[in-house]
């Protein structure tokens, strides 16, 4: 995916997008490439986070692109299935956004947090299956405060098309 990433057409969007779903960003400065023909912006938020930003004007959209190095190439080995998590946080949700009740929530995904955390330093092949199993079990209380495609939704109602979260080598 980072390949054959463009940035172009990433405009606003990205901030919007992020101010969207929740996260708070204190954005100071951006950097830039000489003699870039985009004129784009390269901003660094204070989570390491970089957004790159540039306008195009024969196209009236916002597109926007996020590449992370995580996946199966890029995993740890005690830590795979960072991809989807990561889709996940970016598209399901934070304490206002995707959640019937993030205080009864909240719990559950500490615990999850957690049991993890717990599940990373299991070497043992019959218990990492077992510990999967306590991670699912909460996973599935904590699915009942959901509110499914609330992402979604609120893309579609402000005219957004084709969103999609994927992985690629």
């Amino acid at each position: 995916m980072l390949k054959n990433l463009s940035f172009r057409n990433i405009g606003l969007s990205l901030l919007l997008l992020l101010g969207v779903v929740g996260i708070k960003a204190q954005i100071r400065t951006y950097e830039s490439v000489p003699n870039d023909p985009m004129k784009t912006r390269i901003y660094t938020l204070d989570n390491g986070l970089k957004i790159y930003i540039t306008v195009n004007k024969e196209k009236p959209r916002i597109q926007t692109y996020i590449a992370v190095r995580t996946g199966s190439r890029n995993d740890p080995a005690e830590t795979t299935g960072l991809a989807h998590y990561l889709e996940h946080i970016m598209f399901k949700g934070t304490d206002k956004f995707g959640t019937s009740n993030y205080e009864a929530e909240r719990p559950y995904l500490k615990q999850i947090e957690n049991l993890y955390e717990e599940y990373r330093h299991i070497t043992d092949p019959v218990k990492r299956k077992e510990w999967y199993h306590k991670i699912d079990s909460v996973s599935q209380i904590a699915a009942q405060y959901n509110i499914p495609n609330e992402y979604d939704k609120l893309m579609a109602a402000i005219g957004s098309q084709g969103t999609n979260a994927y992985t690629s080598n």
